[in-house]
């Protein structure tokens, strides 16, 4: 079981990979991804004040005071134009080996929604045959 104090930290994560502004979670909805993927009950009212608790440090949420529907992480790292931008560049990139390359972009697809995670996947592809090219 996670400690109380961390549970904060477990609903920002669930913001982060379950909400996006295609897919807006009810109060009801992030209390049970909290149960089932971290095993934490969060009283709907503990949810309300966690979120005012990570606005209140900065982090974008829209709320049901916005939207009439639910919440959702507005502030991220990179836009999904800019990661879409970024894998290309890496993609194409003959200065980065492929294994390194696919960590990379990895790294950019994870910052986003599951389902922006998604969409990705299907349009980025990292080239074989990638030449490092070397000073002699």
């Amino acid at each position: 079981m996670i400690a109380q104090k961390a549970t904060i930290l477990c609903l920002c994560e669930i913001l982060k990979k379950y909400s996006d502004e295609n897919h807006i979670l009810s109060a009801e909805k992030i209390r049970e991804k909290l149960k089932i993927i971290y095993d934490v009950d969060m009283e709907r009212r503990a949810t309300y004040r966690n979120i005012e608790a990570l606005r209140s440090l900065g982090i974008e949420i829209e709320g049901y005071q916005d939207n009439r529907e639910g919440y959702y992480l507005i502030d991220r790292e990179f836009e999904l134009s800019e990661v879409r931008l970024l894998c290309d560049a890496v993609a194409a990139s003959d200065m980065i080996k492929e294994e390194a390359g696919k960590v990379i972009i990895k790294k950019l697809i994870d910052s986003q929604s599951i389902f922006q995670e998604r969409m990705l996947q299907k349009t980025v592809f990292v080239k074989s045959e990638k030449k490092i090219i070397s000073k002699h």
